[in-house]
């Protein structure tokens, strides 16, 4: 497997961290960002390298974002696959849109990069020009994890399931790297049975519509045929 340069957000639990750790164990070199840099620091039990730079990072910080991406850079020399990694809800679109900002750039300038955002509900448009830059939409379900313990509405209402969700972080994380590894990615990808059960539902559901409507037109006399293709399940 090509050795490459990851940048991986929300490093420091769940998915994120046991990303970090094989990522590590195949010989990747690491940029580990994290709100929390001394409990990332702590979890890996590895001491910084030249194959590990830990991060402390806060997206609403676009200066700190910014950094960390330059560092990441003047670091390692380039960045070839970036993990979007939004810890225990959906991804945060202006956390997303802040690193694919400030990354674009970057992996325009080499010509080639993947980005991969976990949660991440629409892909921002193909751009022709740079066929070697790939980006994948991650829908993870939900990864086992220990939210974090502030009383905030979304830790209460978190807290039943809290280290008990039915996602499997190491399975999940070992996907990433499978699609990491790949020369065309995929530009979707579906993880755990909930999440899986939830977007055969919603095609089922798009498909009954589909029926219904072009029932209904044609009975009018309009002759109208429904591409599905029309109505992509995850727009």
């Amino acid at each position: 497997m090509e050795k490459k340069v990851w940048f991986v957000t929300g490093a420091s639990k769940g998915l994120g961290l046991a990303l970090i750790k094989q990522l590590l164990a195949a010989g990747h070199r690491v940029a580990a960002a994290s709100k929390f840099l001394p409990a990332l620091v702590e979890a890996i039990s590895k001491t910084p390298d030249a194959g590990f730079l830990p991060l402390e990072f806060d997206a609403a910080d676009e200066a700190a974002l910014a950094a960390s991406i330059r560092t990441t850079r003047e670091t390692f020399g380039q960045i070839n696959t970036v993990v979007i990694n939004a810890g225990y809800t959906p991804a945060d679109p202006h956390e997303t849109a802040a690193v694919i900002r400030n990354i674009l750039p970057w992996i325009r300038m080499q010509g080639s990069g993947h980005i991969i955002g976990m949660g991440m509900p629409a892909l921002p448009a193909k751009d022709n020009r740079y066929p070697r830059i790939h980006m994948t939409a991650v829908i993870p379900g939900a990864s086992q994890t220990l939210f974090p313990t502030n009383q905030d509405l979304a830790s209460t209402l978190t807290i039943p399931i809290d280290g008990k969700q039915i996602g499997d972080p190491q399975k999940a994380a070992a996907a990433l790297l499978g699609i990491g590894a790949l020369s065309e990615p995929p530009t979707r990808l579906l993880l755990a049975s909930n999440a899986l059960n939830l977007a055969t539902a919603k095609m089922a559901g798009l498909n009954e519509m589909i029926k219904h409507w072009e029932t209904r037109l044609n009975r009018q006399g309009l002759n109208c045929r429904i591409r599905p293709t029309q109505l992509s399940p995850m727009q």
